[in-house]
């Protein structure tokens, strides 16, 4: 395994659960770890005040931080819901930002990034969500866009395999995290309960940073064990009020 200490790592998303996590991790790893999002966070890593889904504003941030030795790692942890997700009744102004959070800021930022990834190899994360191979209740521009995201990872391990680039997919079922409130009707305490955590998810991302430079896994499904598995949800287990939640078959 090899040692992150004194690399330096991007994570877009960075005020969420799940990318809040994310930059701890590494920073308990010894990375220099920069967090990109609107909010600042509390955090032991540099914050960038950046609007993600605004090309020059991801541009500008990824242009400051690898002005100075490049970057290692490149996460991207960005994740955005709403909750009137059915057709009927999705708005226009609604799947443009679900499509600009969840997938197009991914872009603008491999695209800001790419110049300065460097290490032999260097890493890209994408956090998707199980819903994008396994249609359930998040709604179809949540799920379009994390789909796009496993055809992003998929593309760049075509186009840059002689950049040593290692572009790595997380798919992970239900995560206990705010997204979740807005569901139409949130889960309840014994759903959230069985949920995964999302250090859950940050340490996966610790192990595949770790792995040796000749090994790459592309793909990775995290599920909460006993409330999911591939293609549904384990409800008979649960409190009947888990029938009201929506099933509790997506991250958000």
């Amino acid at each position: 395994m090899r040692s992150l200490v004194g690399r330096r790592a991007v994570v877009v998303g960075a005020s969420g659960g799940v990318g809040g996590a994310i930059a701890s991790a590494l920073v308990e790893e010894g990375m220099e770890v920069h967090g990109l999002d609107l909010h600042p966070p509390r955090g032991d890593w540099v914050f960038h005040v950046v609007d993600i889904t605004d090309p020059q504003a991801v541009q500008g941030a990824m242009e400051q931080i690898g002005a100075s030795g490049g970057i290692q790692a490149l996460v991207y942890a960005a994740g955005f819901q709403v909750p009137t997700r059915g057709l009927d009744t999705l708005t226009v102004d609604a799947w443009q930002s679900l499509i600009a959070a969840n997938l197009s800021g991914a872009f603008y930022s491999i695209r800001a990034g790419l110049p300065h990834l460097s290490g032999g190899p260097s890493d890209i994360i994408l956090l998707s969500s199980v819903s994008a191979l396994w249609p359930d209740q998040s709604g179809a521009a949540y799920q379009a866009a994390k789909a796009g995201l496993v055809g992003l990872a998929r593309a760049i391990g075509i186009e840059d395999r002689g950049r040593r680039l290692r572009c790595s997919v997380l798919m992970p079922g239900l995560i206990d995290t705010p997204l979740l409130d807005q569901r139409p009707t949130p889960p309840d305490a014994a759903i959230r309960a069985a949920a995964l955590r999302p250090a859950d998810v940050a340490n996966v991302c610790r192990f595949l940073l770790h792995l040796p430079g000749r090994v790459h896994i592309p793909e990775v499904t995290i599920l909460p064990t006993g409330l999911q598995v591939l293609g549904d949800s384990i409800e008979a287990q649960l409190p009947a009020t888990v029938a009201d939640s929506g099933r509790a078959s997506g991250p958000g």
